[in-house]
């Protein structure tokens, strides 16, 4: 596959798209990724929760996000001018949990079945005892449970 034109190959293996470069040549997303600490827009972010035996969501548990980090050469730096060598690697802090009071709704989604990644998960629209009304959904490929963001 031959790199574009009008810029170097990119190390994960997409090329621009025509129309989509700066004046230098560049495509505007060269250099980004997760080295950058950027993810994905609209990525489901794993939560804690407590199911019952019918493995419907009891209790939810939201991770906390930290304080904005700014890289620094020797090291990051935290918005209030603390120090600390990383992120927590590996673990996620987690929020009090809340009750759920109410499932709104129910519904499940298989798709993709054929492709190596298929996707099977069941989503919960639920009211919180703080009042909030989140989607939550359990991946059954992974065992895990999401917070889907709109």
């Amino acid at each position: 596959m031959e790199p574009h034109s009008r810029t170097s190959a990119r190390p994960d293996g997409l090329r621009p798209v025509d129309g989509l470069h700066a004046l230098d040549g560049r495509h505007p997303l060269d250099g980004l990724g997760p080295a950058d600490g950027l993810r994905p827009v609209n990525q489901p972010r794993p939560i804690q929760v407590e199911a019952d035996d019918r493995s419907r969501p009891c209790r939810v548990a939201f991770p906390i996000d930290p304080a904005p980090v700014f890289r620094r050469a020797n090291g990051f730096k935290q918005a209030g001018g603390q120090e600390r060598a990383d992120r927590q690697r590996g673990g996620r802090r987690m929020g009090p949990p809340h009750t759920v009071e109410r499932i709104d709704e129910v519904w499940r989604v298989v798709d993709e079945w054929w492709r190596t990644k298929p996707v099977t998960r069941n989503y919960y629209r639920v009211s919180l005892d703080d009042g909030r009304l989140v989607t939550l959904f359990h991946d059954e490929i992974v065992d895990g449970w999401f917070l889907q963001r709109y």
